[in-house]
C-alpha cells in the first residue's frame, strides 16, 4: 500500500517537472511555495504511512481459521476484531449396531389327535311287560292265577252269548262255597282276592291285569257294561236313555269283588236317570238303560 502511494507521488512530481519544462519560460519557484510542496508531499506520505499502518493491523488480526480436516466439520469465519475460535462440529461417531442373536421360532407341540368319541346309542326301551291274563275255566288262586283285579274281553259264545264267573271258598261244588258271582252279556270287571281259593269263568272271554282305558275319553257317552271310574268315564252328573224294553239297571260300586257291600247305590227301572257318580267311586256298572250322557262336572 506505502509503494503505491510514493508511485503516486512520484507521478505527481514528473507531470509537475514536465509542466515547468513545457512553457516558453520556467517558473521561478519561491520559498513559500517549496515548503507548501514540501508539506502536501509530508501529508501525502502520512496518509499513505497511516494506510499501511491500518492494512498492516487488519493483516494481522485476520487470521484464518484452522481446518480441521474432517468430513463433518464446516470451517467458520472470524470476524475482524475478534478472536479466532475454531468451531469444530461433533463427529459423528459410527457405532456399530450389534446385531440381534437369532430368535428361535418355537415348534408348537404336535397335539395327538383324539378319536371321536362314539355317540353312545339310545338306551333300549325296557318292553313293558305283557300284562298277565288268563282263560275259561277253574282257577287255583295262587299256583293258577295270582290274585288282583282283572278285566274281561267280553262276552265270547257264553250260557245264551253271556259271561258268567264266580269267585270260590273251596272246590265242593255246593252253594256256600261261592263268595260271589255275576252273569252277565257286557264286560266285567272282577277283584279276586288273596283269600279266594278259586276263581271260576264261561262265555267271558280273556281275563287280563290290564286295566288301562278302553273308552276314546272319560267324558264321552257310554252304554251298558262295568266301567273304571277317573280311567273309561269320568265323574260327574250322568243322564241315561228312556229304556225301550224291560228294565234299566245301575248300580255305583266302591269295589269289583261283586259282593252286596261293594254296591254304594243302585237302582231297577224303567226309566230315564239322573246318577251323579262321585271321584272317590271306584266303578260304574250299568245295564239296559241305553246310552248315558255326561250333563254336569
Amino acid at each position: 500500500m506505502l509503494v503505491g502511494v510514493l508511485l503516486i507521488a512520484g507521478c505527481a512530481d514528473a507531470e509537475s517537472n514536465e509542466t515547468a519544462t513545457e512553457g516558453s519560460e520556467p517558473e521561478t519557484t519561491t520559498a513559500a511555495e517549496s515548503e507548501d510542496a514540501l508539506a502536501s508531499a509530508s501529508a501525502i506520505s502520512g496518509t499513505a504511512e497511516a494506510a499501511a499502518s491500518k492494512a498492516s493491523q487488519r493483516n494481522a488480526t485476520e487470521v484464518e481459521s484452522p481446518t480441521i480436516e474432517d468430513s463433518d466439520t464446516t470451517p467458520t469465519s472470524t470476524p475482524p476484531g475478534a478472536s479466532a475460535t475454531p468451531t469444530i462440529e461433533p463427529t459423528a461417531t459410527s457405532t456399530a449396531t450389534p446385531e440381534p442373536p437369532p430368535t428361535e421360532t418355537p415348534i408348537p407341540p404336535t397335539e395327538t389327535p383324539v378319536p371321536p368319541t362314539a355317540t353312545p346309542a339310545p338306551p333300549t326301551p325296557t318292553p313293558t311287560p305283557e300284562a298277565f291274563s288268563f282263560g275259561e275255566g277253574t282257577q287255583i288262586i295262587g299256583e293258577d292265577i295270582p290274585p288282583g283285579t282283572y278285566r274281561s274281553s267280553g262276552p265270547e259264545g257264553g250260557f245264551f252269548g253271556s259271561c258268567y264267573w264266580e269267585r270260590l271258598a273251596g272246590f265242593s261244588g255246593q252253594l256256600e262255597d261261592i263268595i260271589a258271582n255275576e252273569f252277565a252279556d257286557y264286560r266285567q270287571v272282577v277283584t279276586i282276592k288273596e283269600g279266594d281259593a278259586g276263581f271260576n269263568s264261561e262265555g267271558c272271554g280273556q281275563w287280563s291285569e290290564d286295566l288301562g282305558p278302553i273308552t276314546a275319553d272319560p267324558g264321552a257317552p257310554f252304554g251298558d257294561g262295568t266301567w273304571i271310574v277317573n280311567v273309561d268315564i269320568a265323574p260327574g252328573t250322568w243322564r241315561s236313555e228312556t229304556p225301550s224294553g224291560g228294565g234299566c239297571y245301575w248300580e255305583r260300586q266302591s269295589g269289583f269283588g261283586g259282593e252286596l257291600e261293594d254296591i254304594i247305590a243302585n237302582e231297577f227301572t224303567d226309566t230315564e236317570q239322573i246318577v251323579t257318580i262321585a271321584p272317590s267311586d271306584a266303578g260304574f256298572t250299568t245295564s239296559d238303560c241305553g246310552t248315558w250322557t255326561l250333563v254336569g262336572s
